[in-house]
């Protein structure tokens, strides 16, 4: 508590945006099968995705898998789903850059639209710290991979995933790539 009152501090006294730091000492993989979804406990923040094409290549029996690091005092609320029928299609859980919208789950397909007939679905939700309302600062990027099953993650310490993009047996993300996920800084939102 008393390191949340300091980041509010942080970022009311001085204007600057500092992140949340996710510790990366109780993370672990979650997988499913092609058209399950792959999903974080609720007091757990994903910062990590693997995807794969027709084959489980996350893992055994695992096509989707999300990297889930416990956060005391987190949890979420008020979900949504975002889906595509098109491989490909970065799927993204903020708007204008700025949202409390965190992926906590995702499916993805083997060769066909098997997530309820999309290719790949994110549940996005809105993220609590004790309380307090925290998300995207607007500081995002894509991060992809061309390698099926390839565990991303997230690069800094404060950063969460935010939005996913997954393929079939093709690489129809952007730039060739199977699949890919949206790192953004977390902050407490005002």
């Amino acid at each position: 508590m008393f390191r949340l009152h300091c980041l509010l501090l942080l970022i009311t006294v001085g204007g600057l945006h500092a992140g949340i730091e996710i510790s990366r000492e109780k993370c672990q993989w979650r997988g499913a099968f092609y058209g399950d979804f792959s999903k974080c406990d609720g007091d757990e923040i994903t910062v990590g995705a693997c995807g794969s094409g027709k084959s489980s290549d996350c893992g055994e029996n695992m096509w989707t898998s999300v990297y889930c690091c416990a956060f005391e005092g987190f949890y979420y609320g008020n979900c949504e789903l975002q889906s595509s029928v098109e491989y490909g299609v970065p799927l993204s859980c903020i708007e204008d850059n700025v949202s409390a919208h965190i992926a906590e789950a995702m499916c993805g397909s083997g060769t066909r639209q098997d997530c309820q007939g999309y290719s790949h679905r994110t549940e996005c939700c809105e993220g609590h710290v004790n309380g307090e309302l925290v998300g995207s600062s607007g500081q995002c990027a894509w991060k992809y991979t061309h390698n099926w099953g390839e565990q991303l993650v997230c690069g800094r310490s404060d950063e969460a995933v935010m939005g996913i993009c997954g393929s079939g047996g093709d690489r129809d993300c952007p730039g060739d790539s199977s699949h890919g996920i949206l790192c953004c800084e977390l902050v407490l939102l005002q």
